[in-house]
């Protein structure tokens, strides 16, 4: 179901982007990205602190409007993994997965050229579709969802590099929020005793980080 609602919604973004290209003065392109990430998390508990990255996929679409011949605004629509990954024997890990739309400012180094360097910054809205959590302590994996924030915002910044109808784009993506409720989250993973090790206080926080690579397709 997922799978179907994510490709039901980059179809109609790519129907957009083909209208608009055709209609808007200003677009200046559109095209289909995928790539994978570098996912990890920054947290105050202490059990977490640990735990390794998580390479997880990116797909989707983007579209471009031209302010000038060197200043942009990308606007894209991606299916992103994010999460983090404990010790391999231990088999600790946490699984999201999001719908996400970045908005990012695009700066172009050497505008007249076909190799074309530039920067990117702007924020992301995440929309949560699944969450789980993993962990040898824990007899089942855990669907976390219920106890997980339904939207994240986060501040992308990165490069990108054009020859022609390719781009390699390299980002970070800092989440602002807090992924978790503390209170659903002890409710779902059975840790209410403020001395288990998975418990979370009022004051803790997990919050995503990815380092992000994908390959452009500019049509």
């Amino acid at each position: 179901m997922k799978i179907i609602l994510t490709a039901m919604l980059v179809a109609l973004f790519a129907a957009t982007l083909v209208h608009a290209q055709n209609t808007i003065p200003g677009v200046g392109g559109y095209g289909i990205k995928a790539g994978f990430g570098l996912a990890t998390i920054s947290t105050t508990v202490s059990e977490f602190e640990d735990y390794d990255s998580y390479a997880g996929g990116t797909l989707g679409v983007f579209v471009t409007y031209d302010f000038t011949p060197t200043v942009s605004l990308q606007t894209e629509l991606l299916f992103v993994a994010k999460g983090a990954g404990g010790e391999f024997l231990r088999g600790r890990s946490w699984r999201h997965n999001y719908i996400e739309v970045p908005m990012l400012l695009k700066y172009c180094l050497v505008s007249e050229r076909t190799f074309k360097p530039s920067l990117l910054f702007g924020p992301a809205l995440s929309l949560l579709t699944s969450a789980e959590f993993k962990s040898s302590i824990i007899s089942e994996d855990r669907d976390t969802k219920d106890a997980a924030g339904s939207v994240d915002v986060g501040i992308a910044f990165g490069g990108m590099v054009e020859y022609k109808h390719l781009a390699l784009d390299v980002r970070y993506t800092v989440g602002m929020l807090n992924v978790y409720d503390p209170d659903k989250w002890n409710d779902v993973v059975d840790a209410q005793d403020p001395m288990d090790i998975y418990h979370m206080a009022d004051d803790d926080y997990i919050k995503n980080r990815v380092l992000s690579f994908t390959l452009g397709y500019r049509f």
